[in-house]
């Protein structure tokens, strides 16, 4: 998980994983029972090496910027599309399109909450279990 406050990756999550890695190496099964021990052993800290993997991409990937120009380029395309409607009353024009152009606006809110997901500031890390 990335640090609340500079948003960096902490580095000492790597060191229990190296020393394990490590010491799994140096296992040398002397029958059946114990290579079937080390293959499930291997198994398992495989997952967790993808599992820490996994959660160090979901922090660090980001929208990319192309994908943010389509989402404002297609949420002002739609606004402007209100205008193109033929209307007797301004007022009602007016609040047709103020409350299209806020569920627009509410959508870009959402992607980026769900965009920046594991770097929410109110969050304290325990940072002993890093």
């Amino acid at each position: 998980m990335a640090d609340p406050e500079g948003g960096k990756v902490p580095e000492q999550g790597w060191k229990p994983l190296r020393e394990l890695d490590s010491a799994i190496a140096t296992i040398r099964p002397q029958n059946l029972g114990e290579a079937v021990i080390e293959a499930e052993l291997l198994k398992s800290w495989n997952q967790l090496y993808q599992a820490r993997s996994s959660r160090l991409s979901a922090v660090e990937g980001h929208i990319p910027g192309v994908v943010w120009w389509i989402v404002f380029f297609g949420a002002a395309i739609t606004t402007g599309y209100t205008y193109l409607f033929g209307f007797e009353h301004f007022g009602m024009h007016v609040m047709m399109t103020a409350t299209m152009a806020a569920t627009l606006a509410l959508v870009v809110v959402l992607i980026i909450a769900l965009d920046y997901l594991f770097l929410a500031r109110s969050v304290s890390l325990p940072t002993h279990l890093l």
